[in-house]
């Protein structure tokens, strides 16, 4: 896969729940390219914001990581725009839980934002973390 060719060691945000270690959890991977450079500092409040309340609201969401525009990307992803965020709940059946309407506004905020947004779930990933 193209976009995780090299390393990243820019900044990113990451949130996690208490006790998130879990195998076989679903994530969805998501790119998006905003507008102009305030868009995607926007679209980091809103993640940082639901990001949060998803951690202490949803039983089933484990972790959000976003990885923030800079960074030591290669060539052909550096810019101001573009954003890429991790998430991952216990199962599919608690991604589908966390579809609310608070949830629902904040996507269509963030897709007003943008130009383009590509999503990518995977079904069965696993988590590792050294107990």
């Amino acid at each position: 896969m193209m976009d995780f060719m090299g390393g990243f060691r820019g900044n990113c945000l990451h949130m996690e729940t208490a006790n998130a270690t879990a195998s076989d959890v679903y994530t969805v991977y998501t790119t998006a390219k905003a507008k102009t450079p305030e868009g995607a500092t926007a679209i980091v409040e809103i993640l940082k914001s639901s990001g949060s309340a998803q951690c202490t609201s949803e039983p089933g969401f484990l972790r959000s990581t976003v990885l923030l525009v800079g960074g030591d990307l290669p060539p052909q992803f550096q810019d101001q725009v573009t954003l890429r965020w991790v998430q991952q709940w216990k199962s599919a059946a608690d991604y589908e839980a966390s579809k609310t309407p608070a949830a629902a506004e904040s996507a269509a905020t963030i897709k007003e934002l943008v130009d383009e947004f590509t999503v990518v779930e995977y079904a069965a990933t696993n988590h590792y973390a050294q107990q």
